[in-house]
């Protein structure tokens, strides 16, 4: 179509012999035919012949533009009449896990309330004020009420643990209910009164009860108690 507009504009400017023009009169158009133009007329006709090239360019634009919306929107009225994928819903989150989490929180708040007196205490007997904090938030002295409290936290986590491996004593209990609560180490060497090189030892005998194959396996362990019991 460009290519017979640019046709037609050489043709009124070089041959000045046969003329085509369009005009639109009382809702109709009329070709007229002219022949032997005046340079005037010459010049009114290539302007005119410009105006219509710029009205034809303009068209196809406005036309290859609302093409291409028209397409879009088609797909995606395609897209959203597709039925969609439904999402497996997420997981729930085990109760135990949610409460052991809140039993953590609870004890680490407790622990940032006594740093103050923890700072003004000698550092020889920070050992022992820490034990005496943790006695007091655990209620380590008697294993049985532990246990009591670990149940009443944890939705009878230590019983059923319990009845599930009878083969574990308290100080087996105790420890694993530490290693639950994500206890530091320190903490852990303090309620149990165990020197570092003595910890390994004691949670690999710990880990053969529970029938593991390391004493690495013991934190995912707990973890899948916790969510299966």
């Amino acid at each position: 179509m460009m290519s017979n507009i640019f046709s037609l504009l050489d043709v009124c400017r070089h041959q000045k012999k046969l003329y085509l023009c369009t005009r639109k009169t009382n809702s109709k158009i009329h070709i007229i035919m002219f022949e032997n133009l005046t340079p005037t007329e010459l010049k009114i006709l290539d302007r005119e012949l410009f105006m219509l090239m710029i009205y034809v360019i303009s068209f196809l634009i406005f036309y290859f533009i609302f093409v291409r919306r028209a397409r879009k929107d088609a797909l995606q009225a395609q897209r959203n009449q597709e039925p969609q994928p439904i999402a497996d819903p997420e997981p729930e989150e085990n109760i135990r896990v949610e409460q052991l989490r809140d039993w953590k929180a609870e004890l680490a708040a407790a622990k940032r309330l006594t740093e103050d007196d923890r700072a003004k205490v000698e550092p020889q007997k920070r050992a022992e004020f820490d034990k005496e904090l943790l006695d007091k938030m655990l209620k380590w002295q008697n294993p049985q009420e532990f246990f009591g409290m670990a149940d009443d936290r944890l939705n009878n986590f230590a019983g059923l643990v319990r009845e599930k491996y009878p083969q574990l004593t308290d100080i087996d209990m105790q420890l694993l209910m530490l290693y639950a609560l994500d206890m530091p180490q320190n903490d852990i060497l303090t309620l149990m009164d165990y020197q570092p090189s003595t910890l390994p030892t004691v949670k690999q005998r710990l880990s053969k009860k529970l029938q593991l194959n390391s004493a690495a396996e013991l934190t995912a362990f707990i973890n899948n108690l916790l969510q299966t019991l």
